[in-house]
């Protein structure tokens, strides 16, 4: 399935100093000819370009849920540039929209092959820092990461948004410097910043296009990629 939570990070110095990749895994012919067997009943065609989404409901999570309805406009932003969009979860999960262009799997059933074969040739994958995104990575799919929480680690070919506390008394936002200095760095759970008196701010759709376009504009080779590069060294 991949390698999870902070390996990566911890060794990633060691994999580079020995010139192995993170990025495995290679798809067999077998999942492929299975996956586009079932996905070309929802109009998928093998050369079409697709963005992979997730979005964590999970209350059993130590991670904040998502609002679904805050990603609905960057989802038809995608959509507009001629991406397709390819949901998946499980049938717990909200409901979003329906539009062509849209494929929602999330409450059908389907082989297990279908999972693998998205995650593996998503133009990138787009959501929680949870379900499918260890996968996409090992794939070597670049990811766009939501409300990742503060401090923690990211793996290479990420692209993330930070989630933003605020006080629960003041309701002031919370600078991401704040957070070591207090004892609350990567290794940091959902809890530990609640029982510290800090609550999430959710990002708002604006937040989320934003995101979006600056993903796309990173992929693309723009000023956002350079400033990145910029800051390589530091």
């Amino acid at each position: 399935y991949g390698h999870f939570e902070n390996f990566f990070f911890d060794y990633y110095p060691e994999l580079a100093k020995n010139k192995i990749g993170v990025s495995p895994f290679t798809l067999q012919d077998g999942t492929i000819e299975k996956a586009m067997n079932f996905l070309k009943n929802f109009g998928l065609n093998r050369d079409d370009e697709f963005v992979l989404l997730y979005l964590n409901e999970d209350k059993k999570m130590e991670t904040p849920n998502v609002d679904v309805t805050q990603y609905v406009t960057s989802v038809n932003y995608l959509i507009d540039q001629g991406f397709k969009v390819i949901r998946l979860g499980n049938n717990k999960m909200s409901s979003m929209l329906e539009r062509i262009g849209f494929i929602d799997l999330t409450k059908i059933e389907r082989p297990m092959e279908v999972d693998i074969f998205v995650s593996a040739v998503a133009k990138f994958y787009f959501g929680s820092c949870a379900g499918p995104y260890p996968l996409s990575s090992t794939f070597g799919v670049p990811c766009c990461l939501t409300s990742q929480m503060p401090c923690r680690p990211s793996r290479p070919n990420d692209f993330v948004q930070t989630l933003q506390f605020r006080n629960i008394r003041t309701k002031q936002l919370i600078p991401i410097e704040h957070w070591e200095p207090v004892g609350l760095s990567g290794e940091a759970q959902y809890t530990h910043f609640m029982r510290a008196g800090y609550e999430p701010s959710l990002p708002t759709h604006t937040q989320n296009l934003r995101l979006i376009k600056d993903m796309l504009e990173y992929l693309s080779g723009g000023a956002i990629l350079s400033l990145n590069q910029a800051a390589k060294e530091q």
